[in-house]
C-alpha cells in the first residue's frame, strides 16, 4: 500500500565473501531500496553478484537481509516493518553442487500448493537420491520423485542430473486460528551413493516456507428466537466459536436487567453463568435460554 512518506529499506548480504549487492541507493552509508509516495508499487530490483574464490568450498548459502526503516516519517504502518530475508546460495565452480530453485509462494489453507525445483550442477558418476521431508508435518505434506515405504526422495541419475526435479508441497488444514506458520523443507544428503564426483554426503540448503491460516478467532452469535412474553415466556439463541481454541474458553453470560428475565447457559454456579467451549465442542451450538420474570 502507499506510504505517507519515503521508506528506505537497508539491503545487505549475510556473507560479503560470497556476493555483493546493489539496490536503488548505493553510497557510503549502505545500500537501500527507496519507496516513495509515487513509486511504491513499482518493482525495485536488487542485484546480486557472486564473488569468485579459489576454494573448493561447494555451495555456500547466505541471506539477503531486507531490514526495517526505523527512521521513516511514514504514519501508515511502514515504520519498523521488517520484511522477510531472502535465502540465496553461491554455486562453486570447482566442485559438485545442488541447485535449489525459489518456492512458487507460501501455502494457503485448505489444500493450497507450492512447488520448487532442484537439480545438480554437474554430472554425478552414480545415482544420487536426496531425502525430502518437512520440519512440521502438521502444516504440509511433501511429494518428490520417489515416494515409498522408506521415504520421499529426489533421484538424480547420470542422464537426468541437470533436469529440474519438482518438489510439491500441499497445505494441511486445521481448525486452529494459529496465524502464519513457518516451517522448512529438509533436503538431506545421500550418504550411501556410489558417486565419486563429490555428491556423497553433500547436504543442500533447506527451504523456508510458510502456511497461511484460513481461520481467525471469533464468536458467532445466532439470532434470538423471539421476544419474551410474561409470564415465564422463553426465548433462545446459540453461540459457537469460529475456530478451535488451544484451551477451554468460558464466556460469562448475564442480563442487563434481572427484573425482566433470567438467563441459563452451560455452567450455572456460585461464580456466575458461563458458556464453556472446549477443544472438542468449540464448533457446536451452545444454547442460551432466557425466561421472562413476571411482575
Amino acid at each position: 500500500s502507499q506510504p505517507s512518506s519515503t521508506v528506505n529499506l537497508p539491503v545487505s548480504v549475510s556473507d560479503a565473501s560470497e556476493a555483493t549487492v546493489s539496490a536503488d541507493i548505493d553510497n557510503a552509508t549502505g545500500n537501500y531500496l527507496s519507496f516513495t509516495v509515487e513509486n511504491w508499487n513499482a518493482d525495485h530490483q536488487v542485484r546480486l553478484t557472486a564473488k569468485d574464490d579459489n576454494e573448493s568450498d561447494g555451495t555456500q548459502a547466505f541471506f539477503v537481509r531486507l531490514d526495517a526503516d526505523n527512521d521513516t516519517l511514514d504514519t501508515v504502518g511502514y515504520r519498523g516493518l521488517d520484511p522477510q530475508d531472502v535465502a540465496v546460495a553461491t554455486l562453486d565452480d570447482e566442485s559438485a553442487g545442488i541447485l535449489v530453485g525459489a518456492v512458487s509462494g507460501n501455502l494457503r489453507e485448505p489444500g493450497g500448493e507450492a512447488t520448487f525445483t532442484v537439480k545438480l550442477s554437474s554430472q554425478p558418476s552414480s545415482t544420487v537420491n536426496l531425502p525430502v521431508s518437512v520440519s512440521d508435518a502438521s502444516e504440509a505434506t511433501v511429494s518428490a520423485d520417489i515416494d515409498n515405504a522408506t521415504g520421499k526422495y529426489l533421484s538424480f541419475t547420470v542422464e537426468n542430473w541437470n533436469a529440474d526435479h519438482q518438489v510439491r508441497l500441499t497445505a494441511v488444514d486445521d481448525n486452529e486460528s494459529d496465524g502464519t506458520q513457518a516451517f522448512f523443507v529438509r533436503i538431506d544428503a545421500d550418504n550411501d551413493t556410489l558417486d565419486t564426483f563429490g555428491y556423497r554426503g553433500l547436504d543442500p540448503q533447506d527451504v523456508a516456507v510458510a502456511t497461511l491460516d484460513d481461520e481467525s478467532s471469533g464468536v458467532l452469535v445466532g439470532a434470538v428466537s423471539g421476544n419474551l412474553r410474561e409470564p415465564f415466556g422463553e426465548a433462545t439463541f446459540t453461540v459457537k466459536l469460529s475456530s478451535q481454541p488451544s484451551s477451554t474458553v468460558n464466556l460469562p453470560v448475564s442480563v442487563s436487567d434481572a427484573s425482566e428475565a433470567t438467563v441459563s447457559a452451560d455452567i450455572d454456579n456460585a461464580t456466575g453463568k458461563y458458556l464453556s467451549f472446549t477443544v472438542e465442542n468449540w464448533n457446536a451450538d451452545h444454547q442460551v435460554r432466557l425466561t421472562a420474570v413476571d411482575d
